[in-house]
């Protein structure tokens, strides 16, 4: 059974799907001004937006993707409280 995620989880599943979601776009950006080659494109003064815009809009998708808490568990290592959970309790009884 999956344990219910907090706030702080919520919050943290928005900041990495956010910046995920910025590098992701801001790659896409690059790898579209490095496949198109266009010298018209190339002499735009606004050619270093393009990628900056890519990554504003994958970063906004991340956002909502990250708000659901797909990325509350990435990167993050268990708690004690998580770690004692498979661990069964053993009746003690004083000796006589």
């Amino acid at each position: 059974m999956k344990e219910e995620l907090t706030g702080a989880d919520y919050l943290y599943s928005v900041k990495i799907g956010t910046l995920l979601g910025f590098i992701t776009g801001w790659a896409i950006g690059v790898a579209l001004l490095l496949y198109l080659g266009s010298e018209e494109l190339n002499n735009w003064p606004g050619v270093p937006s393009i990628p900056i815009w890519y990554g504003i809009g994958w970063a906004t998708y991340g956002f909502i993707v990250g708000g659901g808490g797909i990325f509350a568990h990435l990167g993050r290592k268990p708690s004690r409280a998580e770690k004692r959970k498979g661990v069964l309790p053993v009746p003690v009884t004083p000796a006589a």
